[in-house]
């Protein structure tokens, strides 16, 4: 079942909904929400532009194919690709366009498992099209890191400008990708116990930290981060979390966000809806900042502070979809990706 539960993994990118009793940065510090883009189909990841607009990858649907949308600061929302790879997977997920980025003010692309040409690859788009600058189900056939079966399913994607090198973890490939701009792949590192790596951030120590989701089916707790070192050590630094999806900074305060608080086999398959949150984790302590999320999969530092949020990125349907802003109090202000 290992090839059908990468799959379930592409869920990228869901909902914020604070309601009563939401949890809290602490106490007297209540978490505020501020919508920045909505009328979206299954958002994926996303990345402050160098003109401030947001730039986001949707994993579309059957209608639309992937897309990649621009939304200013007015919030009006551009198209910048569409018809993109997609495709339904157990016909309730939605496959397709990961995660985004940019290099010299260029945009790049990841996409996820889907079909096509460009499924399973890193792209730039150009004026006239995409034009694809690595093929990492390629590269997992030749060198299948993890040892396991040959399955690639792109899931998060960082530029490091000072390196001019993307970053990206392979979720059904249990790896982390570094990639050249001319093409060259190789792995940073892989995991052989099947975590399924999902979204990553890069601390100020210059490792990486790596959510790893948990190995199907996904039981609470079963999911942790890990550091992994420029030497190339792996360590866990927290652990017992439940579908993390993303971690990232605020300062030197990590922050995790996990998808559900399950997975319910039983009457049917189902992810526990409304169930992810935002967690701030510093001294060994763990703190709610954001509770009662629908399926939330992508958490990003944004540069006018606070983190940036996908909502309604999967099994939400079409259109249902929207980025928030997320702040707590003293949040600082991030980095960009």
């Amino acid at each position: 079942m290992r090839c059908w539960r990468s799959r379930w993994l592409v869920l990228v990118i869901a909902a914020v909904s604070l309601l009563p009793g939401c949890g809290l940065y602490r106490a007297g510090c209540p978490a505020g929400m501020e919508v920045l883009a909505d009328g979206l189909t299954n958002p994926r990841g996303l990345v402050r532009g160098p003109d401030g607009a947001l730039y986001l990858a949707e994993a579309g649907d059957d209608a639309t194919g992937g897309r990649i949308t621009r939304v200013g600061p007015d919030g009006a929302h551009t198209v910048l690709a569409a018809g993109l790879p997609h495709s339904v997977n157990a016909g309730v997920e939605d496959v397709g366009t990961a995660d985004v980025a940019f290099r010299r003010g260029e945009l790049y692309a990841v996409e996820a498992e889907a079909e096509g040409e460009l499924a399973s690859s890193l792209y730039r788009l150009d004026a006239g099209g995409p034009t694809k600058v690595a093929d990492l189900l390629a590269y997992e056939r030749r060198a299948n890191p993890d040892g396991a079966g040959v399955e690639s399913n792109p899931f998060g994607l960082r530029y490091e400008i000072d390196e001019d090198r993307f970053y990206a973890t392979d979720g059904a490939g249990n790896d982390l990708l570094r990639i050249a701009p001319d093409g060259a792949v190789e792995a940073v590192t892989a995991w052989r116990d099947d975590p399924v790596p999902t979204g990553f951030t890069r601390g100020s120590d210059r490792a990486f930290y790596v959510a790893l989701f948990g190995k199907f089916p996904h039981d609470p707790g079963g999911g942790r981060v890990d550091r992994v070192g420029t030497d190339g050590a792996v360590t866990t630094v927290v652990d017992h979390l439940t579908m993390p999806v993303g971690v990232a900074f605020g300062g030197d305060v990590l922050y995790v966000l996990e998808f559900a608080g399950g997975l319910d086999l039983q009457p049917r398959l189902q992810f526990r809806p409304s169930s992810g949150r935002l967690l701030r984790v510093a001294g060994g302590q763990r703190e709610v900042v954001v509770d009662r999320l629908r399926y939330p999969t992508a958490l990003v530092p944004d540069p006018n502070g606070g983190f940036l949020v996908a909502d309604g990125g999967a099994m939400v349907g079409a259109g249902r979809g929207r980025v928030v802003r997320v702040s707590a109090c003293d949040v600082p202000i991030g980095g960009e990706k």
